[in-house]
């Protein structure tokens, strides 16, 4: 490959890697208008941040519980870590750059719902690449995405959660 089709094909990373940098302060401040205008409350676990209504809150803390006893040490990696988590009952679930949406199917599986989204974020800022849309090609975060799903996955089974929440993971 010639370096003109090198530089060509980083392009696109180059602009994707401008835009988020130049998109993150913009997001940073609609995320926390969107949780005052909701009235949401603030959960810190070590160095994690959980935004939601209280019974959420409440979910979180006794899955952040329950957490430190089925796995100490990714309790540790998690909560050392300086993540936002935030409800967002639209069904989708959002990751930009260290803040993670906790939609409403994770929250119908109660403390194992929470806690599988919990091990998937753990696994995923392990790999260094949160903002993996933003640095990575297609194919790398395809990759990337399907060894932290595996990952969570075995996870979630050697714990003994139900089969449907592992196979969320597929």
């Amino acid at each position: 490959m010639s370096d003109l089709e090198r530089a060509a094909r980083n392009v696109p990373r180059a602009v994707r890697i401008t835009l988020g940098y130049l998109l993150w302060p913009f997001f940073s401040c609609w995320l926390h208008s969107y949780c005052l205008v909701s009235r949401y409350k603030n959960l810190r676990i070590g160095r994690c941040s959980f935004w939601g209504p209280p019974e959420f809150l409440d979910l979180c803390e006794r899955s952040a519980r329950e957490l430190k006893v089925l796995d100490p040490d990714l309790f540790q990696r998690l909560s050392e870590r300086r993540i936002l988590f935030y409800r967002f009952s639209e069904g989708h679930n959002h990751i930009f750059c260290r803040k993670f949406s906790i939609a409403d199917g994770f929250c119908s599986w109660k403390v194992h719902g929470i806690i599988s989204r919990l091990v998937y974020v753990c696994f995923l800022t392990d790999q260094e690449a949160v903002c993996a849309f933003l640095t990575f090609d297609r194919t790398q975060t395809d990759e990337m995405v399907k060894t932290v799903n595996a990952r969570t996955q075995f996870w979630l089974a050697k714990a003994g959660f139900s089969e449907g929440l592992i196979s969320y993971f597929e």
